[in-house]
């Protein structure tokens, strides 16, 4: 570089790093550690798709549904074959705020170690969701505010961390 003090940072296309953290939930079913607490201790957390599709199914099942909050998600959203591996809309809809609030009301009412069985899973929504809103930024000019550079920088961080520990 002409200047070595000032660092480039690359991000893939959006779309397909969307897809492919999607599928990251159909492919590894080992478990996957991340910090909780303030002590930082470690748990172990499938992240599989199957988690998700479970709490979509119960949630969207019976009377209490609110068609309002869940009318873009699909039940085929959940059942990947090799061609709606390639669905942006089905992963971005998956990856997102709105599955949040699915698993949210699917452990309502659930005991505390099925709470944990998510947390993780939250975790890594939470975390692609927020890298998705400023990767596929919306705004007509490509300015990103400071805070979203230092919260992509944080994510990227916490993806290789993650990364890390789980090939251990």
């Amino acid at each position: 570089p002409i200047i070595p003090q000032r660092r480039i940072y690359f991000v893939p296309d959006g779309p397909h790093l969307l897809k492919a953290l999607r599928n990251q939930l159909t492919s590894h079913r080992r478990p996957v550690y991340y910090s909780t607490g303030p002590k930082g201790e470690r748990r172990a957390c499938a992240l599989t798709l199957d988690l998700l599709a479970e709490a979509f199914r119960e949630v969207t099942r019976g009377s209490r549904v609110d068609y309002k909050l869940y009318r873009k998600m699909r039940a085929c959203y959940f059942d990947l074959d090799r061609y709606s591996k390639m669905n942006v809309l089905a992963a971005s809809r998956i990856m997102s705020r709105t599955m949040l609030k699915i698993i949210d009301e699917f452990l309502k009412d659930k005991p505390q170690e099925i709470k944990r069985r998510y947390e993780g899973l939250k975790c890594y929504i939470e975390k692609v969701d927020c890298l998705w809103k400023i990767i596929n930024s919306q705004e007509h000019v490509a300015v990103y505010k400071l805070q979203d550079l230092e919260e992509l920088l944080e994510i990227l961080e916490w993806f290789l961390q993650w990364g890390k520990r789980n090939k251990e």
